[in-house]
């Protein structure tokens, strides 16, 4: 089985192709191009330089969030367009999720963080326990980096380009208790999305493309700006 992951949640957008062997192609740019200019052309390359044409992905995995919400958009809007031209079927990964299993079998907590501007994060916490199962001790949080950091009490590994943005901060509060992620391993990847995708795949656990929406957490400044 293969298929295609997009992951668009922060300015690092990535797309990967993956079977069940492990990763065929990954690619990933970190830089100021917006992801409409870039993810349609880098899904097609991607495509040609694995030699595998659109026709052998069995599947489309994407990452719903949270995270900027015009990337989210992005990335969904893509592969939603794509499985609606190919009658091909969606899953989709929680994006904090997929940054925390970046540190498989850690004996310390695990706490992916994203920037989500406005002097929040968003967040969540995880263990892996001895079966080697990640267990998510927290739902997704749009937080405060204070009141997130004061829930924490032991040593935590920290993911997410938030961690750097709040680096300082966490610590100040934590000490040595605070761990950080290489930069390598910081951001999200598609290839994570898309692994994680191809094991959901197998157990039917797909999406309907009008299910297929981002996660935001909290409303968008269009949603607030309706309100008021």
């Amino acid at each position: 089985m293969i298929v295609l992951g997009v992951e668009t949640a922060t300015g690092v957008g990535s797309v990967a192709v993956v079977n069940d062997e492990g990763i065929i192609g990954e690619c990933t740019l970190n830089v100021s191009l917006n992801h409409s200019e870039r993810l349609l052309p880098i899904i097609d390359q991607l495509l040609k330089n694995s030699d595998i044409p659109f026709s052998r992905i069995d599947g489309l995995v994407v990452s719903l969030g949270p995270g900027s919400f015009t990337g989210l958009r992005i990335g969904i809007s893509t592969i939603k367009g794509l499985s609606l031209a190919s009658e091909k079927p969606i899953v989709g990964i929680s994006t904090l999720d997929g940054l925390a299993h970046h540190y498989p079998c850690a004996e310390t907590l695990v706490c992916p963080m994203l920037d989500a501007r406005k002097k929040e994060v968003f967040a969540a916490l995880y263990r892996w326990n001895t079966s080697f199962e990640l267990q998510k001790i927290t739902t997704d949080l749009a937080i405060a980096p204070q009141q997130l950091l004061q829930k924490i009490n032991e040593r935590v590994v920290f993911l997410g380009d938030g961690s750097h943005v709040y680096e300082s901060l966490i610590k100040e509060f934590l000490g040595s208790k605070a761990l950080f992620a290489p930069p390598h391993l910081r951001h999200p990847r598609a290839a994570t999305i898309a692994c994680l995708g191809l094991e959901e795949l197998k157990k039917g656990n797909t999406l309907a493309i009008n299910n297929v929406t981002p996660h935001y957490i909290r409303p968008s400044d269009a949603e607030r700006n309706k309100k008021t």
